[in-house]
């Protein structure tokens, strides 16, 4: 039975850096669906269904047939799907890639505002600022999530779809899958700026207030811990 087909449903952080006159920080807005790019699943279960029914007409059993009856067999019938596999591989993983650069652009154009506006301020930011800092930054890190679990769920489809190819059409879908993922450099560009983000924000909100009032320290706290991980992609 073909496996159960579904889209990825994530939400993107379309992450844009609008640096105004008086160096405000970027604005971050969430207004793009990834649904419309995830992995074309469904096209690729109905190449998949082809090719077998080419295959079953041709009365051709892959697993018993000599190898050169094998070769031809296959390359003629699975073609069409390979082809597609391999477009929907590179396109998915082109689309991740580029939002991954647009995303550690913005967050090194807010690590670049905050700094240019704490300099102004002598290093002593107002509680609005250092808000709205943190605000900024709650943003980007959700969106960089949002895009790693988006890529998780274009890695699950493609795996799942070569799996299901590689049983019924004896293809090497699965390989071409891990030669995919060895060659894609993994990047923490993202991860280490955002930290520096938080430890200016931090530095900042230690510098207390500019002017001549005097902060006082809250009657209680709240601990919030945040991680960050890089899902390896396809």
């Amino acid at each position: 039975m073909p496996p159960q087909q579904s889209r990825a449903k994530s939400r993107p952080s379309s992450s844009k850096s609008n640096l105004s006159s008086d160096h405000d920080f970027p604005n971050v807005s969430v207004e793009v669906s990834y649904e419309a790019l995830s992995v074309n699943e469904q096209a690729l279960m109905y190449e998949i269904a082809k090719a077998e029914h080419q295959l079953l007409n041709g009365q051709v059993d892959l697993a018993q047939a000599t190898e050169q009856a094998r070769t031809n067999v296959s390359s003629s019938a699975t073609a069409a799907f390979l082809a597609l596999f391999a477009k929907e591989l590179t396109r998915v993983s082109v689309c991740i890639q580029s939002e991954e650069r647009n995303q550690e652009y913005a967050v090194k154009a807010l690590l670049t505002s905050m700094d240019i506006v704490t300099s102004n301020a002598r290093g002593r930011l107002s509680r609005d600022s250092v808000r709205g800092f943190q605000q900024k930054a709650k943003l980007q890190a959700e969106g960089y999530i949002q895009l790693q679990r988006f890529a998780a769920e274009c890695s699950d489809i493609l795996t799942r779809v070569a799996t299901y190819a590689d049983s019924q059409l004896h293809t090497c879908c699965v390989d071409t899958l891990s030669v995919s993922a060895n060659k894609r450099s993994l990047s923490s560009a993202f991860v280490v700026v955002l930290s520096d983000v938080y430890n200016a924000i931090r530095e900042a909100d230690n510098q207390g207030p500019g002017g001549d009032s005097k902060w006082v320290a809250p009657s209680s706290f709240e601990r919030v811990t945040s991680k960050y991980w890089y899902v390896s992609l396809i």
